[in-house]
């Protein structure tokens, strides 16, 4: 198995867009690693949200905080 992603073809598609106003949002710890990797390529901001798998099976999410501003974004 090949995990594909498309984190090398940000630089390219970064230089035709405005992202002055967005902000990267990894949606659990998990997802940090990869998150830092596009604010690294987009010079942008990143927030985490913390989260938490509840009820039979984990099917249900309840979200605790977001670490980080979204403050004018």
């Amino acid at each position: 198995m090949d995990h594909l992603t498309a984190v090398p073809r940000w630089p390219a598609i970064s230089e035709t867009k405005d992202f002055s106003d967005a902000v990267i949002v990894a949606p659990d710890a998990g997802r940090v690693k990869m998150a830092e990797k596009y604010t690294d390529i987009l010079q942008i901001p990143m927030v985490v949200m913390t989260k938490r798998r509840k009820g039979i099976g984990g099917k249900e999410l309840e979200f605790f905080d977001i670490i980080g501003t979204l403050k004018e974004k």
